[in-house]
């Protein structure tokens, strides 16, 4: 499941990262298009691209998170798949320890589409500087 879970969110940022790329080029084209002044097309174009770049600051930050999923899967294996979360002594676990559920602390679905499977709610707006 968890590994399966990490291609899917993978997946999800490669989409991401090519639709960033897409709002990049659509921006640049409103720039050059032949058949529209300059002045017409630098603001629809300026917010265009500025979307595409924080997009990209949420994407640094989907992949961090799902850099430190795939060490807690990681630990788990080498582990034996037990979970070091909870010691079930009643003693806290240790922080360098792996959480038992490596999702439990990921905030992945922000930027992902509200038809997308396992969404649940509409993407916040994005705020432009």
């Amino acid at each position: 499941m968890n590994l399966n879970k990490l291609a899917m969110e993978l997946d999800e940022t490669v989409r991401l990262s090519g639709e960033m790329v897409a709002e990049l080029n659509d921006g640049l084209a409103m720039l050059l298009a032949d058949m529209t002044p300059i002045e017409a097309a630098k603001n629809p174009a300026i917010k265009t691209m500025i979307m595409a770049m924080q997009m990209q600051d949420r994407i640094e930050q989907r992949s961090r998170g799902l850099i430190a999923a795939a060490k807690t899967i990681i630990q788990q294996a080498e582990n034996g798949g037990a979970c070091q979360g909870h010691t079930g002594s009643g003693e806290k676990p240790e922080k360098s320890r792996p959480a038992c559920d490596p999702w439990s602390t990921q905030v992945l679905e922000e930027l992902r589409p509200t038809n997308a499977p396992g969404k649940g709610s509409a993407p916040p707006d994005i705020e432009l500087f």
